[in-house]
């Protein structure tokens, strides 16, 4: 039989150490444009309605032999802890967790730190969820080790020196089933897709100054167009038709897969328009200058609102187009096409009235 799955505020094995947040709310605005170029996005229009949003109190758990196992499961008191499961298949992670508590690989003594999740690979969950609650639970308990998944993104792994942490203190954590004697948790800084926290927000933006922002972009381009030249999913079919276009309207092509976290992050600050393929590296909005307007391409099959709600944190003007799904079985990761007719809607930017745009960085 499987073990139950429980929110870790119900079990008895773990307590709070710490309040690292108490709830935040905030208000983000409608997109100033939403493009929808097949009817199979429709459904996704309600949610940009939702401008209210509440996230509850964040605290830091300290989670005594708890067994952790896969890429962020969390056995504690025989049941699976729910907050740390946002994405994951949890069908597959409840019929490995009762072999889990009898198979352990390894056992922690010192007191660690345990904030791998599902997605770990992918940089914009790293940078928004997991470096946050990493730094949090850091400045209030200073003494912890740090567990990183041996996946866990470059990039982000900078982003933790750069905010404090050390690198003694890290420690390499597979998916084999682990006791952690003294294991800690520090609860999620978002409900995905919807919802981020504002105190995480702001301690990504305060790993770069200004000065070092500016002074560090790759290259200089007003306008930028974001693709996806180096990742495995999600490209555009007619990809090349849809870059000669906007190359007319002063767009400069890059794909950021090999730049560092600091080039991505200046390249993003020194930008006064985006046009991205939805995907990891648009999370880079975070570092955006308020008044920068992005918008973002998607095959009808992907939603995207995350990256909506992001750049409401920092005040970008957001627009977002869907467009036809190639293969939409394979949902989100699907290839998709943009009829460049609809380009000189979303690309001619002469209304943007860049000299009366104010910077605002937190």
């Amino acid at each position: 039989m499987n073990p139950g799955v429980e929110s870790i505020a119900s079990l008895a094995g773990s307590r709070v150490v710490a309040e690292l947040a108490s709830q935040q709310s905030y208000r983000r605005d409608a997109p100033s444009q939403v493009m929808i170029a097949d009817a199979a996005a429709e459904s996704f229009r309600p949610a940009f309605s939702r401008q209210h949003a509440i996230l509850p109190p964040q605290c830091l758990y300290a989670i005594d032999n708890a067994v952790v196992f896969g890429k962020g499961a969390i056995l504690l008191d025989g049941a699976v802890v729910r907050d740390n499961l946002e994405g994951a298949p949890l069908d597959k992670i409840l019929a490995a967790a009762g072999g889990s508590a009898r198979s352990v690989a390894r056992v922690i003594e010192e007191p660690v730190l345990y904030t791998t999740r599902y997605g770990v690979k992918n940089y914009g969950h790293c940078l928004t969820d997991i470096v946050p609650r990493i730094v949090q639970a850091i400045r209030a308990k200073p003494d912890l080790r740090i567990a990183l998944h041996p996946e866990f993104v470059a990039t982000a792994r900078s982003a933790l020196l750069a905010l404090g942490c050390q690198e003694r203190q890290f420690i390499s954590l597979d998916e084999s089933p682990t006791l952690l004697v003294q294991g800690y948790y520090a609860s999620p800084c978002n409900i995905h897709p919807l919802v981020h926290s504002p105190v995480a927000v702001k301690i990504i933006r305060s790993e770069f100054d200004e000065e070092t922002l500016f002074r560090s972009s790759p290259l200089r381009a007003d306008k930028l167009f974001v693709t996806r030249s180096d990742a495995g999913t999600r490209h555009l079919a007619n990809h090349a038709e849809v870059a000669g276009v906007l190359k007319d309207y002063g767009f400069v092509e890059v794909a950021v897969g090999g730049m560092s976290h600091l080039e991505q992050a200046a390249l993003f600050y020194q930008a006064r328009e985006i046009i991205g393929l939805a995907g990891a590296a648009l999370t880079n909005v975070l570092y955006c200058r308020g008044g920068t307007r992005m918008t973002v391409l998607a095959p009808a099959t992907m939603p995207a609102l995350y990256f909506w709600d992001l750049a409401a944190h920092v005040g970008v003007d957001f627009r977002i187009g869907y467009f036809p799904a190639l293969t939409p079985t394979r949902g989100i990761h699907s290839d998709f096409s943009v009829d460049v007719s609809h380009l000189a809607g979303i690309a001619d930017s002469r209304n943007l009235e860049t000299d009366s745009i104010r910077a605002r960085w937190l």
